[in-house]
């Protein structure tokens, strides 16, 4: 079982935040026959004077200077033997790996995380034969609502809104596509960007067997501004999408991921004949937009 957890900045629920991580993994669930907590609870409640922690650590930047100056001075240092205890199956990436690919069709169910204090729903439609990939995002709107927009590579966005009446999302209006128009990315991306292999985790009873990979994302001045990290399961399947440093895009965890998939060509129909450009002020459903859209933009190939 797992859960998203996400949060704006003020962090009001106080959630420890164990690092810059986004994706909390329950594998399993014990119900105790009995608990102590409630007595413990009362002998706190009558100290006199309550032990004060250095910091609530609910924030990064706490985790950060807690790691910084650890009560035990300089950190210890660990064996790879003593990491597989914690990680069973975790080791270096073998001289012999080999990239993962997309393959020419891939259909994916997806969750995803941005900027919003939620997680949100996803897909992508993905055709290389076709020229056309399409992923589809659908987000909750400040009026309590929802939203949806499609990016459309290369092409616009194209903007939704629902028809109750029917039941359907109907295409609304269109966001240009920026000067010089973008492509999508090859199936062999990780291998044509330089992609290197992190890691491997092998037979693990949570994880599975999966490589972990990392990908540069690349400016217009050619130079590496941040990491895209990938996990691949052992069938060639996503796993995980991830931005470090996160910005916009903070992570991606595919719920399904169909190589090969069959398409009804009628998913890639192109409404924007039939619709006008967004308006631009005062923005509307445009300002509510995942940002990170310019960055599966930016990763594109031309």
């Amino acid at each position: 079982m797992s859960r998203i957890l996400n949060y704006d900045a003020c962090n009001e629920f106080e959630i420890a935040i164990f690092g810059a991580y986004f994706l909390a993994d329950f594998p399993t669930f014990n119900r105790l026959a009995s608990s102590t907590l409630t007595d413990i609870y009362a002998l706190c409640s009558q100290s006199s004077s309550p032990a004060q922690a250095p910091s609530k650590m609910v924030s990064l930047l706490d985790i950060l200077g807690a790691m910084a100056a650890p009560p035990s001075g300089t950190q210890t240092r660990c064996t790879l033997r003593e990491i597989q205890r914690l990680i069973p199956g975790v080791a270096p990436a073998p001289d012999t790996i080999v990239a993962p690919s997309w393959a020419h069709r891939v259909r994916s169910d997806c969750i995803m995380i941005g900027q919003l204090t939620s997680a949100y729903y996803s897909q992508v439609w993905y055709d290389w034969d076709r020229g056309i990939q399409i992923t589809v995002f659908v987000w909750p709107d400040n009026a309590g609502s929802y939203s949806r927009m499609d990016q459309r590579l290369p092409g616009p966005g194209v903007f939704y809104k629902w028809d109750p009446s029917k039941c359907v999302w109907v295409p609304d209006c269109q966001q240009p596509t920026p000067p010089g128009g973008h492509g999508i990315p090859r199936p062999n991306f990780i291998e044509t960007d330089g992609g290197t292999c992190r890691a491997i985790i092998e037979k693990n009873r949570y994880f599975g067997t999966i490589s972990i990979w990392t990908a540069p994302l690349r400016n217009q001045n050619e130079t590496s501004e941040a990491d895209f990290w990938l996990w691949f399961n052992d069938r060639d399947q996503g796993v995980i999408f991830s931005r470090a440093p996160a910005s916009s895009l903070t992570l991606t965890d595919y719920q399904t991921f169909v190589r090969d998939a069959k398409i009804d060509a009628c998913i890639f129909d192109d409404p924007t004949n039939e619709i006008p450009v967004c308006p631009t002020h005062p923005s509307t459903v445009v300002a509510n937009a995942p940002t990170f859209v310019r960055l599966l933009q930016q990763c594109a190939v031309r």
